[in-house]
């Protein structure tokens, strides 16, 4: 809580990091992770322009618990080096969502897609696409929605349950929940239950589990699409089945 007492330590571990040690450097890049500021943000990212991979990772690694948001803009740029790096990044990704200034939890759900989306652009985590299900803004089932186009079916449950738990919407992010759910219904039935249970015999299948999943979203667009609104077309929450 001390500025003057901060600042010192940010300038003696920036100081010291260029020799340190390979013990030491991972404790430096936590610290100035953790202290976050400008020149903190900027040490770690001339100390990632290393040819190393293992020292990248651990750059990445302090970064992730960074209580600062400024984290998440370096951590993007790294992202965008090439696929390997966008892989490391994406696989601490998930502390993004519930690190803030305070410790744990005191962070926007309009923070948390602002990393999460483009993120999700540069390589899908499947920790990433889990806790999205807990955001519940229409942003966030777009962004699921990205996933699941992507070939990512896990995207599918947790869309489902995110809009289940959704309160009241405006009638903007109305209109882009319907989409979605309207969507996932459409890849559920043409990716999974097409041809009915006998096409399905196979176990892994798991006709009926995605058939439980296919009501669901049915019952919850009826949930969130606006009575008093356009009727929907091409959808009828009677007749789910193929």
């Amino acid at each position: 809580d001390d500025a003057a007492h901060m600042t010192r330590v940010r300038d003696g571990v920036i100081a010291i990091l260029p020799d340190a040690s390979d013990i030491l450097r991972p404790a430096l890049y936590y610290l100035l992770s953790q202290i976050g500021d400008t020149e903190s943000i900027a040490a770690l990212e001339k100390a990632a322009e290393t040819d190393s991979v293992a020292e990248l990772q651990k750059i990445i690694f302090a970064l992730s618990y960074s209580r600062g948001r400024a984290a998440d803009q370096l951590m993007l740029k790294l992202a965008k080096l090439d696929k390997q790096t966008a892989s490391v990044v994406a696989s601490q990704s998930v502390r993004r969502m519930v690190l803030g200034p305070k410790g744990f939890g005191d962070i926007t759900n309009a923070e948390r897609l602002d990393f999460a989306e483009p993120m999700l652009k540069l390589h899908i985590d499947l920790r990433l696409v889990g806790f999205l299900a807990n955001v519940h803004e229409a942003r966030a089932l777009r962004a699921l929605m990205y996933c699941l186009e992507n070939g990512v079916e896990d995207a599918a449950e947790s869309l489902v349950a995110n809009a289940e738990g959704m309160g009241k919407l405006s009638a903007a992010d109305s209109k882009i929940a319907a989409k979605a759910i309207r969507d996932v219904i459409e890849y559920i039935e043409v990716s999974h239950l097409r041809g009915g249970p006998t096409a399905h015999m196979k176990k892994e299948d798991n006709y009926y589990g995605w058939k439980t999943l296919q009501a669901r979203a049915g019952k919850v667009l009826l949930k969130i699409h606006k009575p008093e609104a356009a009727p929907i077309p091409e959808f009828d929450p009677l007749d789910l089945d193929p």
